[in-house]
Formats: C-alpha cells, structure tokens, sequence
C-alpha cells in the first residue's frame, strides 16, 4: 500500500516555494542540463525496475543518493551513496550530509562513469546485439548448407 504524499503540501508547509520547480515533462535537452548542474542525483524509489535516470546522472559525473529497492545497487554498480528502507528520512538525510562533507573525486567519477558506460550505453548495447544476430544467422545459414 501506498502511503500518498501531498509534495505541493510539503514544500509549502517548509516555505521551500522559492527552492523547488515543478518541471513536469522535460525533454532530453533540458535532462541534459539540469543533471550537468546538478550537486547530486537522489532517489528515494520504492520500486524500480531499471533506474536509468541513475544511470544518466553518472554519465553526467553526478553522484548518485538511492535506496536500496530493486535495481538500483545494480544498475549504479554498487558504487553509490546508499540508505535503506527507502522511506527513512533520517538515514537519506544522514546519507546527504555525509555525501556533502566528503564529496566523490575527479577519479571517481571517471572510473564509474567508465564501468556504467561499458554496461548501459545504447551504442555498445546495439552492437553487442547486433552481433549476437549475426552469429545466429550465420549459425542458421551453416546449419542449412
């Protein structure tokens, strides 16, 4: 069951109306620049099934506050910021402060980029797949002949 949360409720009763945009959809352009200014990615999903918002913020060299539901410590390869249950708000904003007081490092984010990049970027995706669908009709065509 889910516990339903008013956000519009919440940053007005915090007098954060100043501090918060309600973007609704945003195109791949805007995605682009808000993660490229971004300080840190967090989310505090309950369920996920992929997480690639996760992975987008690595591409962009931001890291990366998750819960520890579903595929969230794969997709970000372990190697991020983690808190858990994922409604905890004293253990996120532990998280936060820590992540604030010993920020990522330059290589850090290089090597996790590297790793994440290899694993989920849709060029090498579409090659690994492409030729997996060679070998099968080769395979196909050998076995015919």
């Amino acid at each position: 069951m889910y516990n339903t949360i008013n956000v519009h409720e919440l940053v007005d009763k915090y007098r954060l109306t100043k501090k918060v945009q309600y973007l609704g959809y945003v195109d791949e352009k805007k995605l682009n620049e808000l993660l490229a200014n971004a300080y840190v990615y967090i989310t505090t999903s309950k369920y996920e099934g992929f997480g690639m918002t996760a992975v987008e913020a690595i591409f962009h060299e931001v890291p990366v506050i998750s819960s520890t539901q579903e595929a969230l410590i794969e997709v970000t390869l372990g190697k991020s910021f983690y808190y858990k249950p994922f409604d905890n708000k004293e253990e996120l904003a532990n998280v936060i402060i820590k992540l604030i007081k010993n920020y990522p490092s330059y290589n850090y984010f290089l090597e996790l980029k590297k790793d994440v990049y290899l694993l989920f970027d849709y060029q090498i995706i579409t090659k690994k797949y492409l030729d997996f669908f060679a070998m099968i009709i080769k395979s196909s065509y050998r076995l015919k002949n």
